[in-house]
């Protein structure tokens, strides 16, 4: 009896063995491949003497070959091309839980190319990458909330989706964001707008940012002219414009906030001559940001954030 338990471990002992080293035989195949396909300083990419060995990586079951395969069939990258193969491969990477598969097998469906368009599934695969933390999948789930596709319709979903995308560096989500909350954004109160504004500012959402800045400005907010400046002198979310900026520092200087009033003393006393409209001169606006306790561009911009 303990001989043949013995027995059965030595061989699930085995089969587990087997199947690492053919996991990493599967992998170093694939790596390979890609090395030959993106080539070296002394020999050029050659991503059709790539294929054979993507092929042998991805029948060994290994699921980023799967994937790029199926996205080299597909798009005849290499190879001809052959759409349903290449989706075949894709499908088989996406069961396995590769994220870029998950994506693009949701885009497949999504947009009905090559398949019977479902949005139901490509929410499903959406989500799968989407919660991997892939931006594209939570730009393109966030698409399909929006319209209420294959989902629920949900604003708000659809909103914490796009932000997770831009957070991840996607900017064709915040374009999309913007796009759709303009509205709302319109509606914002000045110190609501200068708030999200200052949000996206640090979140490098600029479009939007600079877009809520604009917003609160006509609507009488003060530190959202010196996030305004802010935007113009390093064009962020705006044409880079010294002009604008420094305009807009002074009227938040005359507004009473401290930051920009620390900021025009230090320009003024560089260029006395850079603020027509003034009449007061370094000193004083350096007088006016010591009593507010700024007495650095440190203090200038952490008072400015200490504020909102």
């Amino acid at each position: 009896m303990k001989k043949t338990i013995f027995t059965f471990v030595a061989i699930a002992v085995a089969l587990i063995s087997y199947a690492k080293v053919g996991r990493e035989n599967a992998e170093l195949l694939y790596r390979k491949a890609y090395a030959i396909e993106i080539g070296n300083d002394s020999t050029p990419g050659d991503i059709k003497s790539a294929i054979p060995l993507y092929i042998r990586s991805a029948e060994a079951g290994y699921a980023p070959a799967q994937s790029y395969l199926g996205f080299c069939y597909y798009n005849g990258n290499g190879t001809d091309r052959h759409p349903h193969l290449g989706i075949n491969w894709i499908e088989k990477a996406a069961m396995q839980g590769d994220i870029k598969a998950c994506n693009n097998l949701g885009w497949l469906l999504s947009n009905g190319e090559e398949v019977v368009r479902d949005y139901t599934k490509a929410a499903y695969w959406f989500e799968k990458a989407a919660n991997a933390g892939l931006p594209m999948a939570q730009s393109q789930l966030a698409d399909l909330y929006k319209e209420g596709k294959g989902v629920e319709q949900d604003s708000l979903v659809a909103r914490n989706l796009y932000i997770k995308a831009i957070v991840g560096g996607l900017a064709d989500a915040e374009r999309k964001l913007l796009a759709m909350d303009y509205h709302r954004y319109m509606t914002l109160s000045a110190d609501s707008a200068t708030s999200e504004g200052i949000d996206f500012y640090k979140r490098r959402a600029y479009s939007i940012s600079a877009t809520l800045f604009e917003i609160a400005v006509e609507k009488g907010s003060a530190p959202a002219k010196f996030w305004l400046a802010e935007s113009y002198a390093h064009g962020r979310g705006v044409k880079y414009d010294f002009d604008k900026a420094l305009y807009w520092y002074y009227q938040a200087a005359c507004d009473g906030i401290a930051s920009a009033q620390y900021i025009v003393a230090e320009t003024l006393e560089m260029f006395p001559d850079a603020i027509p409209q003034d009449t007061h001169g370094p000193k004083y606006w350096l007088d006016k940001a010591y009593q507010a306790g700024v007495f650095s561009a440190e203090d200038a911009y952490s008072k400015i954030i200490e504020n909102q």
